[in-house]
């Protein structure tokens, strides 16, 4: 059995078709990727070096519009959910987060 790839010599110059458009990171599952999945960073670095552009990053998302910044928390986010594939209804965010956005 064979599998067969087919790669794309060129995109569109807009849209999500293009692999340099912004990847969208739901804004409670941010502190996950960068601290509990250790392949997530060195993957969008892959890309870049890949396309030799920097790969735009989007956090955000319906959580954001629910979170609370907290300037004396000390961990990344807090929240509570039953399922952990749902996002929360309110969740608490503090500097460390903000510390894993990397220039």
């Amino acid at each position: 059995m064979s599998t067969y790839w087919t790669v794309i010599a060129f995109w569109p110059s807009s849209g999500d078709s293009n692999p340099l458009s912004p990847r969208r990171f739901e804004f409670f599952m941010w502190p996950s990727y960068m601290t509990n999945i250790s392949l997530a960073l060195p993957c969008l670095e892959h890309i870049s070096q890949v396309y030799q552009e920097t790969l735009p990053i989007r956090i955000g998302g319906t959580t954001q519009d629910r979170a609370t910044f907290d300037p004396g928390f000390d961990g990344y986010v807090s929240y509570t959910t039953p399922d952990p594939l749902i996002a929360p209804m309110e969740l608490t965010y503090g500097p460390k987060f903000l510390e894993l956005i990397r220039p």
